[in-house]
């Protein structure tokens, strides 16, 4: 309205716009501000979101080759977050977070297995003529945001991004 003209916003640097919000979130601070901003973000994303199956797989399976090719830097971080996690964690929990080559792989096969599901978008669940002619169809769409708490288990945060990219929903996950 000004007749500035706005330079578009790239995708990484949106992203990168978003971790500095939810890093501002998580430490309290502009609560409300950040959460806005997150918002606005998961709108920009899903109007961005590819829509083909196709395009969705391909995706799919990069995520599960880039589990394998990126293995040890996985596993590193994740040692990282288990000393952390043994200040404050029983054991159980400890080996609920814990990651090892047998594990990535099984969550790697677990994205393999997501690519197999039938695309759900689109998907035409009922029909129905009625007596005037009107043709009416009940077809599945994506709900738009999913929102998760659940125990901070890496296999579990794969398991549910990789479940709402397929059925074209973003997810917001809340460990604990």
């Amino acid at each position: 309205k000004t007749g500035r003209k706005v330079k578009p916003v790239s995708f990484l640097e949106k992203v990168d716009m978003m971790k500095r919000h939810y890093r501002l979130l998580l430490e309290d601070k502009c609560e409300k501000a950040a959460l806005l901003e997150i918002r606005s973000f998961i709108i920009w994303y899903l109007k961005g979101m590819p829509q083909s199956k196709e395009i969705k797989n391909k995706v799919l399976i990069k995520i599960s080759e880039n589990i394998l090719k990126f293995g040890n830097e996985i596993l590193e971080a994740n040692k990282i977050d288990v000393e952390k996690a043994r200040q404050s964690l029983s054991e159980t929990m400890i080996d609920r977070l814990l990651l090892n080559e047998e594990r990535l792989k099984k969550m790697a096969e677990s994205v393999l297995d997501v690519v197999l599901l039938d695309d759900p978008v689109g998907k035409v669940l009922e029909k129905d003529t009625l007596k005037s002619g009107v043709k009416i169809k009940k077809v599945s769409v994506p709900i738009g945001v999913i929102g998760i708490i659940y125990e901070s288990r890496p296999n579990v945060t794969l398991d549910a991004s990789v479940l709402c990219f397929k059925s074209g929903n973003v997810c917001v996950l809340r460990g604990g």
